[in-house]
């Protein structure tokens, strides 16, 4: 009789033990299932994707791109549009690759929007990867667009005339998607072109990087200045300025001035014995 009580004791804590776990896996089971319709809510999916600040880029294409992104599943299984559970790295990565993009931020709101300000590069010079104006003229290599900070964005037409500052570079390297210049030393250069215009009556229609050591600021006048990367281009101002005053009217027939030299400036005159 004992052993027939204790067996079954045993039997019903078998049976408890598999209700206990049929239990806990059922409600791990709707758990998930909840969790996993959470994504699968119709007012949490981005249902549109608006652009704001958009100028030249295509906003059919840019769409077509983040949708595709939001098309995707996190472990094959949670949808990416799900507006909590945004995808906002890989969109951004997205937007970071765009060069003509400066600025941009990504918000959502309820219901199912997704929306995303952007600030376009604005185009300050045409940025050439040649050694000549011929090879400008050629179309090899082709042109590009720099904004303000020198960071070349985007493929440029070809400009004639000097209503667009021009900047051939012949040091023979790809900058696109990059600064081709320092920012700070290319303000320093645009505070001197200004200064060269109000105070000395020049203007600059064109900038040759030669190397990786000199530049040459092209005036409209029709002669140069010699500069190197070094140069401190305050002092040198001033040492122009002495050296224009000097020269008077003769300074119409000038080739150059050479400022890369902090106590020392150096001039020719077109037609002179090289």
């Amino acid at each position: 009789m004992a052993r027939e009580l204790l067996d079954v004791s045993r039997r019903r804590k078998r049976r408890w033990a598999l209700i206990k776990i049929s239990s806990w896996t059922l409600l791990l089971f709707l758990g998930v299932a909840a969790g996993i319709s959470f994504f699968y809510i119709p007012s949490l999916r981005i249902s549109s994707i608006a652009f704001i600040g958009l100028e030249a880029l295509n906003e059919t294409k840019l769409r077509e791109e983040v949708s595709n992104v939001l098309s995707k599943k996190y472990f094959l299984i949670f949808p990416k549009n799900n507006v909590v559970f945004l995808p906002r790295k890989e969109i951004s990565a997205l937007l970071a690759g765009i060069p003509r993009l400066e600025e941009f931020s990504i918000e959502t709101s309820l219901p199912s929007k997704l929306e995303i300000k952007v600030q376009e590069r604005k185009s300050w010079a045409v940025w050439c990867p040649a050694e000549s104006p011929s090879d400008i003229q050629a179309g090899k290599p082709p042109c590009a667009l720099v904004d303000k900070s020198g960071f070349v964005f985007a493929a440029a037409p070809i400009f004639s005339g000097s209503a667009v500052l021009k900047i051939l570079d012949g040091r023979g390297v790809d900058y696109f998607g990059k600064n081709f210049i320092a920012p700070e030393k290319l303000n320093e250069i645009a505070m001197f072109g200004e200064r060269l215009e109000k105070r000395l009556g020049e203007e600059i229609s064109g900038v040759e990087i030669t190397n990786d050591d000199e530049f040459h600021l092209i005036l409209k006048s029709g002669w140069y200045l010699k500069f190197d990367f070094a140069t401190d281009l305050p002092k040198a101002f001033d040492n122009l300025a002495l050296t224009l005053e000097n020269l008077k009217d003769s300074r119409r027939n000038l080739e150059y001035i050479d400022l890369r030299f902090q106590d020392k400036v150096f001039y020719r005159f077109k037609g002179a014995d090289r």
